[in-house]
C-alpha cells in the first residue's frame, strides 16, 4: 500500500532544505549548552504552563514526564523544532499552491534561519513543543482548505496551539489572508466566500475553546492568571483596546525599513533586503489587482492586502498597552519573505521588468537567508562567551565564599541586595551588533539575572542552603559592611554568611 503514496520532489526540497539551513544557522547550540535566565531555571521542566493560559504545555510536560523524562537537552529540542518548522514549510507550499522548486527551498530556509527561531532556542527547554504550536496552528488551515469537515478538527489545533504559544495565531491568519488572495487572483468567488467563511469559524470556535480550556485547566490546578506580559487582562481587553493597538501593526512595518525591530533589522543590509522585499511584494499585489476583474473580488483582494500587516503583526492587538513584545513573539514576521516570494514567483517572466522583480526576491531572499544564518552565528558566539565570563565571575565569588574567616560548608548564606551588583571590572562586550532578547544582555545582566541562584548551583555547582533576606536581625553588622566586591563585603555573621552585594533599600 505504501508504494502507491507518492511525494512530489518540492516537498523533499522543502523538508531537507529546512534542517540544512537550520543546521547551518543553528549548528553551535545544537552541540553546546548555553543555558542561563529561563532556561536554567527549567532544565528539567517545560517552564510556565497553566498560569499563564498555556495548558497545552501543561499537557505535554505531564505526558513527557511520565514516560521519557523532561531534559533541556538542545540537540533533542533544535531537531524537534526543525523537524515542526519543515513539516509547517511543507504544509504552507500545499496550502499557496508553490510549484517553483527554488521558492520552496526560500519559504523552507527563512523559516529555519529567521532570528526570532535562535530566541526562542534560547529557551531549549521549551522550543520543540513552541515549535509543536507553530505546526499545529497552521495545520488548522490545511484541514480547513482541504478537507470537506476539518474545520472541527481545525477548531481543536487552533485551541491547542494557543495553548502552548499564543503568538503563532499570527502566523496561521497571514497564511489564511494569502490563500485568500490567492483565490480572489484566480477569480473563484464561491471559494472566497467560503475560505472567509471557514477562517472565521476555526479562528472564532478555536479563541472559545482556548478560553474556555483555559478557565477549566485553573479551576482544575486551583491557579490564577499571572500578570507577566499582560496575561491576567488578555481576556479583558476591550475591542476598542484591541482597534487602536492595530496602528502600531502598521508603524512596525515602517520602522523595519529604517530602524531596528527588537533585533531582527538591526543592520543597514537587512533593512536594505526588506525595503526591496517589501517593494517587490507590492508591485506584485498591485499586478494581480489590475488583472483581477470581478469587482467584488477587487474589493476583497485589496482589503486583505490592508490587513495583511495586522496578521503579521496579530501580537499587537492581542496584548495589552503595558506589554512590549519581544523577539520570540514576533515569528509571524517571516510571514513578510513568504508572501513576497509567494507573489513574485507566480508572476510569468515574459518581460524583462517582470524578470528583474523575480531576480531582485530571489536575491533578496537568499541575501537575508544568508544574513540571518550569519547572525544567529554571532549571537551564539556572544551568548557563549557571556556564559564563560559569569561562570568565571561566580568561581571567584564562590572561592571567595569559601575563603572568608569562619567558613564552614554546613552554614547558609545570604545574598543582600540581589541583582544590583556594580563591578567596574566587568568586560563591555560593546563590540557585538545584537540587539535580539536575550543575546543582547551583557554581562552584568547576567551575573544580576533572576536566576543566579540556580546558575550558580547547575554552572559551578555550589548549592549551599539560602536564607533570605527578611529572615536577617543582624542589620546593624551588615549596614557597615562594604559592598561587593570590596574586600569585607564577605562575612560570617551569626553562623551566616552574608554576601552584600548592594545596601538595603
Amino acid at each position: 500500500m505504501l508504494e502507491n503514496i507518492k511525494i512530489e520532489k518540492k516537498y523533499y526540497y522543502t523538508f531537507f532544505s529546512t534542517f540544512l539551513a537550520g543546521t547551518l544557522a543553528h549548528n553551535f547550540l545544537m552541540s553546546n549548552k548555553i543555558s542561563f535566565h529561563d532556561d536554567i531555571c527549567s532544565l528539567f521542566g517545560i517552564g510556565s504552563t497553566y498560569k499563564l493560559g498555556r495548558w497545552g504545555l501543561g499537557i505535554i510536560l505531564s505526558l513527557v514526564e511520565n514516560t521519557i523524562g523532561k531534559y533541556s537537552i538542545p540537540f533533542w529540542e533544535i531537531m524537534c523544532s526543525l523537524l515542526f518548522i519543515a513539516l509547517t514549510a511543507c504544509i504552507v507550499v500545499n496550502l499557496l499552491e508553490i510549484e517553483k522548486e527554488i521558492n520552496c527551498v526560500l519559504f523552507a530556509a527563512i523559516m529555519a534561519v529567521f532570528p526570532a527561531a535562535a530566541v526562542t532556542f534560547m529557551y531549549t527547554f521549551t522550543a520543540g513543543s513552541y515549535f509543536l504550536g507553530l505546526f499545529l496552528a497552521v495545520l488548522a488551515v490545511w484541514l480547513t482548505e482541504r478537507k470537506k469537515f476539518g474545520w472541527i478538527g481545525a477548531i481543536i489545533c487552533i485551541a491547542f496551539s494557543l495553548g502552548i504559544y499564543q503568538a503563532y495565531l499570527s502566523v496561521a491568519i497571514t497564511i489564511s489572508i494569502l490563500i485568500i488572495m490567492k483565490k480572489c487572483m484566480d477569480e473563484k468567488v464561491r471559494e472566497v466566500v467560503e475560505s472567509i467563511i471557514k477562517s472565521g469559524v476555526i479562528y472564532g470556535g478555536g479563541l472559545l475553546c482556548y478560553f474556555a480550556m483555559v478557565k477549566l485547566s485553573l479551576k482544575l490546578t486551583g491557579s490564577q492568571l499571572s500578570g507577566y506580559m499582560g496575561t491576567d487582562t488578555m481576556m479583558d481587553l476591550s475591542i476598542a483596546t484591541r482597534i487602536r493597538r492595530m496602528r502600531y501593526c502598521y508603524s512596525d512595518m515602517i520602522k523595519m525599513l529604517h530602524e531596528d525591530i527588537v533585533g531582527l533589522t538591526n543592520n543597514f543590509v537587512i533593512r536594505l533586503l526588506v525595503i526591496i522585499i517589501l517593494a517587490t511584494l507590492i508591485c506584485a499585489v498591485a499586478y494581480y489587482f489590475t488583472r483581477i476583474t470581478h469587482i467584488g473580488l477587487k474589493a476583497i483582494y485589496i482589503g486583505l492586502f490592508i490587513a495583511l500587516p495586522i496578521g503579521i503583526n496579530l501580537v499587537y492587538p492581542m496584548t495589552s498597552p503595558e506589554t512590549e513584545p519581544h523577539a520570540i513573539m514576533r515569528y509571524s514576521l517571516v510571514c513578510i519573505w513568504i508572501a513576497a516570494s509567494f507573489f513574485v514567483g507566480r508572476i510569468k517572466i515574459d518581460s524583462w521588468q517582470k524578470k528583474c522583480i523575480h531576480y531582485a526576491v530571489l536575491i533578496s531572499c537568499l541575501g537575508s537567508i544568508l544574513f540571518y544564518a550569519y547572525y544567529d552565528n554571532a549571537a551564539y558566539l556572544k551568548a557563549n562567551f557571556m556564559q564563560e565570563q559569569t561562570s568565571s565571575y561566580y568561581t571567584t565569588l564562590i572561592t571567595q565564599i569559601k575563603s572568608c574567616d569562619g567558613y564552614k560548608d554546613e552554614l547558609p548564606v545570604v545574598y543582600i541586595g540581589k541583582g544590583k551588583i556594580e563591578d567596574l571590572t566587568l568586560s563591555k562586550n560593546d563590540k557585538y551588533d545584537i540587539d535580539l532578547t536575550l543575546f543582547n544582555c551583557d554581562l552584568n545582566e547576567w551575573i544580576n539575572d533572576f536566576a543566579y541562584v540556580a546558575y550558580m548551583e547547575h554552572h559551578n555547582g555550589f548549592a549551599p542552603e539560602i536564607i533570605k533576606p527578611e529572615e536577617i536581625t543582624e542589620w546593624e553588622e551588615i549596614d557597615k559592611m562594604p559592598i561587593y566586591p570590596d574586600d569585607g563585603s564577605i562575612k560570617v555573621i551569626n553562623n551566616k554568611v552574608v554576601v552584600k552585594f548592594a545596601e538595603r533599600e
